[in-house]
């Protein structure tokens, strides 16, 4: 993708999803579905919820975002099941990031709320939360590098893990 695309439907991308510039906006109710990776190197990816909708972003592989962040809501979700990158250049204001792959690696540095949904997520790169982090029942958090959150860590069930290593952690 390159330049501006608008979608008010549901779209399943087979394959891989590339944006190289322009902007991807997710109206009311609507998911892309990437069946690979995703890799949105530029431009802006906005969620632009009107109503009470859910935008979501899937993505089966993994997910690389260095483009600017856009517009993100309450209700936005992004969903990955690979490994997440982001760099500094990826600055959600609202929504959330869920993982739920079986092993993934986390190289994300900025989020509003992260969920660690299942299977072995293993952070590599310091990141801050400025919302809530959940780590919910059979999934766990191997914290290898530090973690600033803002919000409440929230673990599920006796089955959630978090293992915080030796980086200084900070919980506001």
């Amino acid at each position: 993708i390159t330049s501006a695309k608008s979608l008010l439907f549901d779209l399943t991308v087979n394959g891989d999803l590339t944006m190289t510039g322009g902007e991807i906006e997710l109206f009311n109710n609507t998911t892309i579905t990437v069946t690979g990776d995703a890799n949105l190197t530029a431009g802006t990816l906005s969620f632009k919820d009107t109503s009470a909708g859910l935008e979501t972003l899937d993505v089966a592989g993994n997910t690389t975002l260095t483009a600017t962040a856009g517009t993100m809501t309450v209700s936005s979700r992004m969903e990955c099941a690979g490994d997440f990158t982001s760099t500094a250049a990826w600055t959600p204001t609202d929504g959330t990031v869920t993982l739920d792959g079986t092993t993934q690696t986390l190289s994300g540095t900025n989020f509003v709320n992260l969920t660690i949904e299942t299977g072995t997520t293993t952070a590599v790169v310091p990141a801050a939360i400025s919302g809530n982090l959940n780590v919910l029942s059979g999934a766990t958090l191997d914290a290898d590098a530090a973690l600033d959150v803002d919000g409440n860590v929230n673990l599920g069930d006796g089955t959630a893990s978090l293992d915080i290593g030796a980086d200084t952690h900070t919980v506001a």
